[in-house]
């Protein structure tokens, strides 16, 4: 799940998804949204990156690792 991946991601850049999602010019309700399973789109998925300083694939290493072995 995004959520789950975004929040690591920001856990270990020391900030937290809503902090990083109102600097990227989102509203903290995608935030919600999110928690509630609904997917970003790429292109917010690259803003969110660019905050975070990591790569977009940061946000699929987890789920590729997991479809590796299937």
């Amino acid at each position: 799940m995004f959520y789950e991946r975004f929040e690591k991601l920001c856990k270990a850049a020391d900030t937290s998804p809503c902090a990083v999602t109102i600097s990227a010019g989102m509203s903290k309700s995608n935030v919600t949204q999110w928690k509630n399973g609904m997917s970003p789109t790429l292109s917010t998925i690259s803003k969110l990156a660019m905050q975070l300083k990591v790569p977009v694939t940061a946000f699929l290493e987890e789920q590729q690792a997991g479809t590796e072995n299937t």
